[in-house]
């Protein structure tokens, strides 16, 4: 099963991979962060993964998948 990535902002849904080459081609002095996190909800575990891409004089951008 592929995970699929949403923008924060809109929810609209990208391919990780290429929306990240893209921003950063766009920004090349951007930096970006991973993290990951689950949370246990009766007998499911609920997982998620975030990347923030962060432009100095854009501010922090976000996608996530869960």
């Amino acid at each position: 099963m592929e995970k699929v990535f949403r923008i924060l902002s809109t929810g609209e849904e990208v391919n990780l991979i290429e929306y990240s080459k893209k921003w950063l081609a766009d920004n090349p002095s951007s930096d970006f962060f991973v993290g990951c996190d689950s949370q246990v909800k009766g007998e499911r575990i609920i997982y998620a993964t975030v990347v923030v891409f962060h432009e100095k004089s854009k501010g922090g951008h976000v996608i996530y998948s869960k």
